[in-house]
């Protein structure tokens, strides 16, 4: 990861608030700042929701039980390989995964029974 000496000059079209939240983030650790300043914006939401709340605590059996398929069986080959490649992801994989197939990075309280 690429480490910033100084943060970035304030841009003149960003708003007052963004520099101040983008001067905030450099103070509180310039390698977060450097993430969030080189990847997608699209991925800046997922990265500042992690940021603020931590990482979630997936549990991929709940996840498992409460995924429905489409044109496969949980038995099928390709599915018990996505589950075994899965099984091995990090924290901060995991709550990717969750952020991808959940549209947010956070467990629902009551389990994936919840989602529909």
């Amino acid at each position: 990861m690429q480490a910033c000496a100084t943060p970035p000059p304030p841009h003149t079209h960003t708003p007052h608030e963004a520099r101040a939240a983008d001067s905030g983030l450099f103070q509180l650790d310039p390698h977060i700042h450097c993430t969030f300043h080189t990847t997608h914006p699209s991925t800046h939401a997922t990265q500042l929701e992690l940021l603020i709340s931590g990482l979630p605590d997936v549990d991929i059996a709940d996840m498992r039980a409460n995924t429905e398929y489409t044109g496969y069986g949980a038995g099928s080959p390709v599915v018990r390989w996505f589950w075994e490649a899965v099984s091995e992801l990090g924290g901060e994989d995991k709550a990717l995964l969750l952020q991808f197939v959940t549209g947010t990075s956070k467990v629902p309280l009551d389990g994936f029974k919840a989602l529909q």
